[in-house]
């Protein structure tokens, strides 16, 4: 399930009308799922409008896909933002972005581990990257669309 897909060129209409959170909340709840909270919506606000700046680039097409909360079947897994379309090859490309409200993280000595202020403290936790990379894989292996096209992520 994907809970926001269009265009970059409606993306960044709904980011520059200050709407991308409101789009997400109406999907969510015509999706019939419960509306997320406040919290999670001011972080949609924050980071879909620093993907906005991002993807606001005359050198990408206007018709790229854009994709945001993708469940990944038969996990509770949710892919934060994808960016899809075509190299210049023709082939199918995807881009997986995890998308973080962090200020700062530091290095761990575990592989793929940071640490960062979370709630009320510094907890471990994934690194963004390697979230992004084992969604990869995961959908890679286990996604058909993305195995037999095959669609590089």
């Amino acid at each position: 399930m994907i809970i926001y897909q269009n265009t970059r060129k409606a993306f960044l209409e709904d980011v520059n009308d200050a709407e991308i959170d409101e789009v997400i909340k109406k999907a969510f709840k015509s999706s019939g799922l419960s509306i997320p909270a406040e919290s999670e919506l001011r972080s949609w606000r924050n980071s879909l409008s620093y993907m906005g700046q991002v993807l606001n680039d005359d050198d990408l097409p206007q018709d790229c896909g854009v994709a945001i909360e993708y469940k990944i079947p038969q996990t509770s897994k949710r892919v934060d933002f994808i960016v899809t379309g075509f190299n210049e090859e023709k082939k199918e490309h995807a881009i997986l972005v995890e998308l973080k409200q962090w200020d700062s993280a530091e290095l761990t000595n575990q592989d793929a581990i940071v640490r960062t202020f979370i709630n009320k403290g510094k907890k471990e936790v994934s690194h963004p990257s390697y979230q992004a990379w084992s969604y990869s894989a995961l959908l890679e292996g286990f996604n058909e669309a993305v195995y037999s096209t095959p669609i590089e992520l």
